[in-house]
Parts: structure tokens; sequence; C-alpha cells
């Protein structure tokens, strides 16, 4: 199992989710979102067929806190940073903003990162407010 720490809001945390996604299947384990100090946004706007808010809760328990914990300062470059990941049962901590991380799940993040219903009702129905407000 491995875990993200989550930092920094939505398009961070989009990187974030599709590293560990991948990262796991490549491991052929599982991931947890580790939200201790930065609240999970994604699950607000996207339909994440991979993620359980309760299996989260129960993954961070069962995972413990002295895990390795391996921080990837500049998540850009991917092919110095790449031997950093093969490691399970560690925390990762960085932002993986790559697609060099994440480009093996492509077509699998493209179904992952459908909007959520609710977001697309409510913009349809508040879309002449908003674009009435504008003026």
């Amino acid at each position: 199992m491995i875990a993200i720490y989550l930092q920094g809001l939505l398009g961070n945390q989009l990187s974030q989710y599709a590293f560990a996604l991948s990262l796991s299947k490549k491991l052929k384990t599982s991931f947890f979102m580790d939200d201790t100090y930065q609240h999970l946004i994604i699950n607000k706007y996207f339909e994440l067929s991979s993620y359980s808010p309760i299996k989260s809760k129960i993954n961070r328990f069962l995972f413990g806190k002295n895990k390795l914990v391996v921080e990837i300062e500049n998540t850009k470059s991917y092919k110095t940073n790449s031997r950093l990941l093969d490691n399970d049962h560690c925390f990762y901590k960085g932002y993986f903003q790559s697609e060099f991380y994440f480009r093996d799940i492509y077509n699998q993040l493209k179904k992952e990162f459908q909007i959520k219903k609710s977001i697309e009702l409510m913009q349809e129905n508040y879309s002449v407010l908003l674009t009435l407000s504008l003026y």
C-alpha cells in the first residue's frame, strides 16, 4: 500500500491522484490519499471510481505513521525521480505535475475524471444567472 500526502488545491490534487493511481497499478498495490493536513476536494467535483473515503480512512489507520517518506521536490524532472518510485509501503510527498508520472493510465484517467452530474446540473441551472451577473 502507498500513501500520498495531499497538498494544494484542485489542480495539484488531480496530479497527486493520477500519480497515486498509476503507481499503485505499477506496484500492484492499493493507495490512499492522506488528508490529515489538507482536505481532499477533487471528490466534490469528479466521480472517482478508484477512491473511497471510508476505505481511505481504514487504510490510513492500518498503514500507520512510521513509514518511509519519499519526498519529490522537483516533480517535473521525472527521469531523476523515477528510481525513487519503486517503493511500496511508503508515503509519497510531491505535486507530480508531469504527464510522465501517469501517462501509462491516460485512458483510465479520462474515465476517472468525469465531472459529477450534480455539478453539470448546477451549471445548467445557473448559467443564465452567472452570465447576467457578469454585466
